[in-house]
């Protein structure tokens, strides 16, 4: 027998909650039947009425809705039941609504991405470049919203990058999506980047040059392409930060005071990376090589480096396949001179000045295995060849005497 509708409160003993109300499925908000359990009488008379209310307003809403309609707004239910049970047509609206809502606020990603770059602070040029690069690789997503802009969308980039490549522009397109975010350009909680993984970096050993190769390297330079030797002198030698738009590219001869007692590199703050002067020792075999660069021909005038980076670059190819190395390291001059330096020096304090770093840990953990003593040894007994080295000690007791 159907049961018979009753929007009475009926009283069940023996319940904490006594007062029940059945609840048929056309008028529950889940679209199912229920039974509401009440503390009070009053508590579920109240409720009552307010179905009431809505079976009074059920049969003028029947009349309102097409035959079309209700055919749609059962198949819509079919599927919600079958895909996703428990969930209102109501609710279905509701995330709609709110989703639109959000995009008539939000704004293009390019547009995000001219309001990050109109902060104001003060960037490297550097880094301008690394933002360049940025925004060509995700310009597919120029005229997206960024309310629509998913995860999967940028993994489909950033899955392709080295680990630490990958860190950096998850770190950079996070700050950019948390700007939007303060524009109100895109609800709080919702930043893309937020639902990606950061890669994890081995950082317990690094990799350096083996003293032969950097001997060749160097006599490559010396005798075909003297313009590299400098950098190869103060990169492996003296640590200076050789890659890209570095600190070597707007190091100065001025800056390397090899003819002085104490010989050593001054890195200004307007040169180093981290805008901090700091002095860097040079060797003996770096001065050597530097006066066998002078016996050359070599220029000690203006910048270090003379050529552009694409240049640089290029040679620097041309000089890795001339002696047979196949893949170069990158850092891996500045990661080969702190590994022989504290392999030979022992003295993590006096590096961490000497290079520029922060960390004392991290720069121990990083180098302190990097190199073996005897490699240390060889690294920096790697001189200019004899005949030429005699010649620099012979100018240079001729200037003293």
């Amino acid at each position: 027998m159907a049961r018979i509708l009753t929007l009475e409160p009926a009283y069940i003993k023996g319940r904490t909650s006594p007062w029940r109300l059945f609840v048929p499925a056309y008028l529950s908000e889940t679209g199912k039947k229920r039974e509401l359990f009440f503390e009070t009488q009053a508590q579920a008379k109240t409720a009552a009425n307010a179905l009431k209310a809505r079976t009074d307003n059920f049969g003028r809403t029947l009349n309102q809705l097409s035959p079309a309609r209700m055919a749609e707004a059962a198949e819509i239910y079919s599927r919600l039941d079958a895909e996703f049970p428990g969930v209102a047509l109501i609710e279905v609206y509701q995330t709609f609504a709110q989703r639109q809502t959000e995009r008539t606020k939000s704004v293009p990603f390019a547009t995000v991405f001219d309001e990050f770059l109109a902060l104001p602070k003060k960037r490297e040029e550097r880094y301008l470049k690394s933002l360049d690069h940025l925004r060509e690789k995700f310009s597919f997503l120029a005229k997206e919203f960024v309310s629509d802009i998913k995860g999967p969308q940028l993994a489909k980039v950033l899955n392709k990058l080295p680990p630490s490549s990958r860190n950096a522009q998850m770190r950079v397109l996070r700050a950019i999506f948390n700007l939007a975010i303060r524009r109100h350009w895109l609800a709080a909680g919702r930043n893309p980047v937020s639902t990606l993984d950061f890669a994890q970096i081995d950082r317990r050993e690094v990799e350096v040059f083996e003293p032969a190769i950097v001997e060749k390297l160097l006599l490559y330079a010396l005798e075909k392409e003297l313009r590299l030797l400098p950098w190869f002198i103060l990169g492996f030698f003296g640590g200076v930060r050789p890659d890209g738009d570095g600190e070597l590219s707007k190091l100065e001869w001025r800056d390397v005071h090899f003819a002085d007692t104490m010989p050593q590199v001054v890195i200004r703050p307007e040169v180093s990376k981290t805008r901090r002067r700091r002095f860097v020792d040079l060797s003996e075999n770096a001065v050597l090589w530097i006066r066998a660069y002078i016996a050359k021909g070599g220029s000690t005038e203006g910048k270090v480096l003379t050529l552009a980076r694409d240049n640089l670059r290029g040679r620097r190819l041309v000089a890795q396949e001339a002696i047979g190395l196949e893949k170069w390291i990158h850092q891996g001059m500045r990661h080969t001179y702190c590994s022989a330096w504290l392999a030979e020096h022992q003295d993590v304090n006096k590096l961490v000045l000497q290079s520029g770093h922060d960390n004392v840990d991290t720069m121990w953990r990083a180098y302190h295995r990097g190199m073996q003593k005897t490699d240390a040894e060889k690294f920096w007994g790697i001189v200019p060849p004899a005949e030429l080295t005699d010649k620099i000690v012979a100018f240079k007791s001729a200037k003293k005497g």
